[in-house]
């Protein structure tokens, strides 16, 4: 324990000596309070790992908070995936129910149409109006879309 704490302050007391030299051959005096503030957040990095295994807070906890906070972040973002699937399944069939109901609306307006002009065009012949056949009355029922991937 002696040991390992002897070449943490070795470790640091050799970085502070090279950050002091790096702030000593800066290239302008704007950046030095900068250079100050990265080297006191890299060493209380350095400091902070033997103080936390110190108190029993070793680099084992940190993997296995890791390994939980991954397994997490692995859970939601399959949970998101879905719930954009859902969606953009959703939107898929809310947009074919309002193209296949703007094409029976267009299709019934050409229907009345051409109903008008045939019953016209009869009235001038001298015949009797006939009624729409089933071409006329068709609606669109289904339609296929195929996506490429």
């Amino acid at each position: 324990m002696g040991e390992n704490m002897l070449q943490v302050l070795k470790q640091t007391g050799i970085f502070m000596v090279c950050a002091q030299m790096l702030l000593h051959f800066k290239p302008s005096e704007v950046y030095g309070k900068y250079i100050r503030l990265l080297m006191s957040i890299m060493v209380l990095a350095l400091l902070i790992g033997p103080i936390m295994e110190l108190f029993g807070q070793g680099s084992s906890s940190l993997e296995e908070r890791a390994a939980y906070y991954d397994e997490i972040l692995s859970e939601e973002s399959e949970e998101a995936r879905q719930t954009g699937a859902k969606a953009q399944a959703l939107l898929e069939k809310m947009t074919l129910e309002e193209v296949k109901s703007e094409l029976n609306k267009i299709q019934e307006e050409n229907g009345d149409e051409e109903e008008e002009k045939e019953s016209e065009e009869a009235e001038r012949n001298g015949e009797e109006p006939q009624t729409a056949g089933a071409e006329a009355g068709e609606l669109v029922e289904r339609i296929e879309v195929k996506l490429y991937d």
